[in-house]
């Protein structure tokens, strides 16, 4: 078993839904942005699906398609009520901007 702390992420109040939103989580290294990257292949021709970009306080790879911030800018942003939800991971700041949520109510996933 895993003694990982668990991660609670910090969701604005009223900044998502009603709707659905997707969320896909493990590990570093697990093969996340490969499982986004064939669902964004598989999901190409369907306008109702959305693969919003993560902003993040790290250095994006070749693999990723993150928006790269840094630390100040990124705590800014949350302090201004940017983003719909946002979580710390391994020393690192990720978020979802708050415009994932006009996608949400509007029926896209």
């Amino acid at each position: 078993m895993s003694e990982n702390p668990s991660i609670r992420p910090n969701i604005h109040p009223g900044a998502i839904g009603p709707g659905r939103l997707i969320l896909l989580v493990g590990p570093s290294g697990a093969g996340k942005d490969t499982l986004i990257r064939l669902a964004q292949v598989a999901c190409r021709n369907n306008g109702g699906i959305v693969f919003p970009r993560r902003v993040v306080t790290r250095e994006a790879t070749a693999f990723e398609g993150n928006e790269q911030v840094s630390l100040e800018v990124f705590q800014q942003a949350r302090g201004e009520g940017e983003f719909a939800v946002y979580w710390e991971a391994h020393g690192h700041c990720y978020a979802l901007r708050r415009s994932v949520n006009d996608d949400i109510r509007a029926n896209r996933r």
